[in-house]
């Protein structure tokens, strides 16, 4: 027997429980044209009931979980790791002094290489150049303000006036010095 798609839902629905109004509708003209039809959904009846879904078992997860908490006992549940860690003072105390003493040590001995090391004076100097039949004007680093005259070179160190102020000149220059009575002006 060819039954329609439409119809096959009519008939699930209504195993199922989840009947809508027009699938009933078409289900109850389908029987009536022919009490073969009566048979046929007998016959689907009996197999979906031997297929077990006819009363799909509803599985009752809260009941469950209170089964199996009743089963476990938790007096008998221990830790997988039970190894603790204490910490020995003295042991402590020993470790802290060892450290101790190599720092004291380090800090010493930096102190000591310091204090021999040979000061390395910073060696890098900027030049500026007076081009011939050119004049140039440069203020430095203190103040201090300086004119070249044509073809002059002016040398002076890049840490200029930290420590002392001393420039070296070839060729002729006109000086305006800042006063500073810790440093005085060299050229």
């Amino acid at each position: 027997m060819e039954v329609s798609e439409s119809l096959q839902k009519a008939i699930l629905g209504y195993f199922t429980n989840n009947l809508t109004k027009e699938e009933a509708r078409e289900l109850r003209a389908w029987l009536k044209e022919d009490s073969s039809h009566s048979d046929y959904i007998a016959q689907m009846k009996e197999l979906w009931h031997f297929s077990g879904t006819l009363n799909p078992h509803v599985y009752d997860t809260e009941r469950a979980l209170k089964k199996l908490r009743k089963k476990i006992d938790w007096r008998n549940i221990r830790p997988v790791y039970t190894k603790t860690f204490t910490v020995n003072l003295r042991i402590l105390n020993r470790i802290a002094a060892i450290l101790l003493v190599f720092l004291s040590i380090g800090i010493v001995t930096a102190i000591i290489l310091k204090k021999y090391q040979p000061k390395n004076e910073l060696l890098s100097f900027i030049e500026m150049t007076a081009p011939k039949g050119a004049k140039s004007f440069i203020t430095l680093s203190d103040g201090t303000q300086i004119w070249l005259n044509a073809d002059t070179k002016l040398k002076y160190p890049v840490n200029f006036g930290i420590n002392k102020r001393e420039v070296f000149l070839e060729g002729e220059a006109y000086f305006k010095v800042a006063k500073n009575k810790l440093y005085p002006f060299r050229v």
